[in-house]
């Protein structure tokens, strides 16, 4: 059995598309080392621990029915319905912090830090550009760090749902990021602009941001990114 490649052992074949999750050589000497003494059935399980900024969590468990089953390098990791999305194509790392050792799971969908706080990007001068900052650099920052803010009731993030409408540049250089949510009586609304309005502030470094939730046109499915329509069946 190959150690980069997972295979599923769940589901009958062709039931459910595989899971391909992988596992860095030294994450797997550390996995096979904590299951080497487990009673029979039991393995990793790897979990999405869903909210407005999802985390990607793993702990010795029992696999379950429901679960998929994932075999990598001889360990079973058992994975939800619920947290595939996030974990397809993901790999699990080892990191070390002093004397401590613990996993990091890492991948196209998965959930992360958003990044940290960093200073305007200086730029060349251009249409793009005003007082010296790059203003699609901020943006494309922007957007990183919001696809790390989830819709709490709806296990995608903001980006993908098609929830941020556009970011408007005023003369004084401040900037104005317009959201809607997926229905005016969301009761999150508050919680979900205040993270924004945090990741907009750490991801631009600008001393002026203004959030602002506007509700036309209003959100539908139709808004979602082709990844997100994927996920969800749409297409």
């Amino acid at each position: 059995m190959s150690q980069d490649r997972s295979e599923s052992s769940g589901p009958p074949p062709g039931s459910e598309p595989e899971l391909h999750l992988t596992a860095t050589p030294e994450a797997l000497a550390k996995m096979r080392e904590l299951v080497a003494s487990l009673p029979a059935g039991q393995g990793v399980r790897v979990w999405v621990e869903t909210g407005i900024r999802p985390q990607v969590k793993m702990m010795i468990d029992r696999g379950t029915e429901r679960d998929l089953t994932v075999q990598v390098g001889g360990v079973a990791l058992f994975v939800d319905g619920l947290s595939r999305r996030f974990l397809e194509g993901a790999q699990i790392q080892l990191v070390r912090s002093g004397d401590q050792v613990g996993f990091h799971v890492v991948g196209p969908n998965t959930p992360g830090a958003p990044p940290a706080p960093t200073a305007p990007a200086p730029a060349a001068v251009g249409p793009e550009t005003s007082g010296g900052v790059d203003r699609k650099a901020i943006e494309e920052k922007i957007r990183g760090a919001l696809k790390q803010i989830y819709d709490p009731e709806i296990p995608m993030n903001l980006v993908d749902l098609g929830l941020i409408y556009g970011m408007d540049w005023q003369p004084d250089g401040s900037l104005t990021l317009r959201m809607t949510l997926t229905s005016v009586g969301c009761p999150s609304t508050e919680q979900i602009c205040e993270e924004v309005d945090r990741a907009v502030r750490a991801a631009s470094g600008l001393p002026a941001v203004k959030v602002e939730v506007v509700w036309d046109p209003p959100w539908t499915p139709e808004r979602m990114s082709p990844f997100a329509k994927r996920q969800f069946g749409y297409v």
